[in-house]
């Protein structure tokens, strides 16, 4: 990415020694993410989303995706190799005959949802409500510049 990018052709664009700088690229960071898989995620029209993994430790990034992405997102379990399992195993079901549905149900009905965040969840994180409407702005510039991206490399070849 450009905002780590010391030999790109702006040179170093954050300085990441002081705490300020490293906060602003945390945050570029976690927008980065959340707008990509928003993008993803439109042309599917997913309204849930089940996270495991290191980024379940991450409530603003939960609340971000939630947010942003207009989802409800699952915290399944901290380690992502038992989310991987499961997802394994909801594959090997539907691979039986069961719909995705019921597989889901099965394999998750364990009770190993440690927390649900909706869009608009806020509680700690009141000034994530005040962003929101800068994010999407920021989302569609994102989009648009993606656009212009894919102009400038149709133009070059």
């Amino acid at each position: 990415m450009i905002i780590d990018n010391p030999n790109g052709p702006f040179g170093l664009i954050i300085n990441t020694i002081t705490l300020e700088s490293l906060l602003a690229e945390y945050s570029l960071i976690m927008e980065f993410l959340v707008f990509q898989a928003r993008q993803l995620f439109e042309p599917l029209s997913i309204n849930s989303l089940f996270v495991s993994g290191s980024q379940c430790k991450n409530d603003l990034f939960l609340q971000l995706l939630a947010s942003v992405c207009n989802v409800t997102v699952t915290k399944i379990d901290a380690n992502c190799c038992p989310g991987a399992a499961k997802m394994g195993r909801v594959a090997h079901l539907c691979q039986q005959g069961w719909t995705y549905d019921d597989a889901f149900d099965e394999v998750t009905r364990s009770g190993t949802a440690t927390k649900m965040v909706h869009p608009g969840d806020y509680n700690s994180l009141s000034s994530l409500k005040d962003e929101l409407a800068l994010l999407l702005v920021k989302y569609e510039i994102y989009l648009d510049m993606e656009d212009e991206q894919r102009q400038y490399r149709n133009m070059m070849n």
